[in-house]
């Protein structure tokens, strides 16, 4: 962990074995994901200002053998999402699936290390998360869900006006690209997340870092255990994959799955022993994780 980054934790009145989660839960920035590793700074704002609780258990409200409902406690994301997920593999080898939605929680990291963690445990896993109302729904003039679209609903190039008054368009663009479809995918994860575990969803969630009120984020973890279905899982999954990254590649790239990106930069960072920034990223996150750490001093307690 980088100096300063352990700086801040160890003021923290986050438990350690806490701390540990919400770091590795951010550590994307290892496979790639350079967004979700700045945000540490946010958990802190979020703490400092009583938005968030630093410490505690989620409480399982309703429980089948293959389902919960998870009461977050207002506790940071990364607490959170790793309680559900572990309890999502217990269901999933207990019952053949394990569905687990929790409430009341907020910023989790990136859903690709939850996966990871159930992997290690031998179950396909899925994860979703709600978020701060950033896209359009097809053919809206307002951002309910949550590139580039302006405070009209229609296509924009203006950054100023983009994340002032706009926000983005679903996955695949504007309708004629067929962004009705993104707009379709955005809204299952609102259902599971928001509407099914009866969190905030859409337009009811707060706006993005204004960390004046809790985010009561929706999140939803589902496990499967390939046991319970078609013997041979494994074997036919690797010829999947095999196949596909076997096909001829249409540029000279190898053709790549899921994953292979992330996986190679991790490979990358782990080979230079370290992690590629622009210098003017690291002033700037240094700037900000001194600063949080002085703001959760201990002279700052909870």
């Amino acid at each position: 962990m980088p100096d300063w980054r352990r700086t801040t934790a160890s003021q923290s009145p986050v438990k350690t074995r806490d701390i540990v989660r919400i770091v590795r839960s951010l550590m994307g920035t290892c496979r790639g994901n350079y967004g979700e590793g700045k945000l540490s700074e946010m958990y802190a704002n979020d703490i400092n200002k009583k938005v968030c609780q630093p410490d505690g258990t989620p409480k399982i409200e309703k429980e089948k053998p293959g389902s919960a409902l998870v009461d977050g406690q207002n506790l940071l994301g990364p607490v959170v999402g790793n309680f559900c997920m572990n309890l999502a593999v217990k269901k999933a080898k207990e019952a053949g699936v394990g569905w687990v939605t929790a409430r009341a929680s907020n910023h989790f990291g990136i859903c690709g290390w939850y996966i990871s963690r159930a992997l290690e445990h031998g179950v396909m896993a899925m994860a979703f998360t709600s978020t701060s109302p950033l896209m359009f729904p097809t053919r809206a003039a307002k951002a309910a869900l949550g590139w580039g679209v302006g405070g009209d609903g229609k296509p924009s190039t203006d950054c100023d006006e983009i994340l002032a008054k706009g926000g983005l368009f679903p996955l695949g663009g504007p309708e004629l690209n067929s962004g009705y479809k993104g707009y379709g995918l955005g809204a299952l994860v609102e259902i599971f997340c928001g509407v099914l575990g009866g969190a905030h969803w859409g337009p009811h969630i707060r706006k993005w870092k204004s960390g004046t009120t809790p985010a009561d984020l929706g999140q939803c973890f589902i496990c499967i255990d390939t046991e319970a279905f078609a013997p041979g899982f494994n074997k036919r999954m690797q010829e999947f994959i095999d196949t596909m990254r076997n096909l001829p590649p249409a540029d000279g790239e190898k053709v790549l799955v899921p994953g292979d990106q992330e996986r190679m930069h991790a490979e990358s960072v782990e080979k230079y022993g370290g992690i590629p920034y622009h210098p003017n990223q690291i002033k700037n996150a240094v700037r900000r994780q001194r600063h949080a750490a002085d703001r959760l001093s201990p002279d700052n307690s909870y």
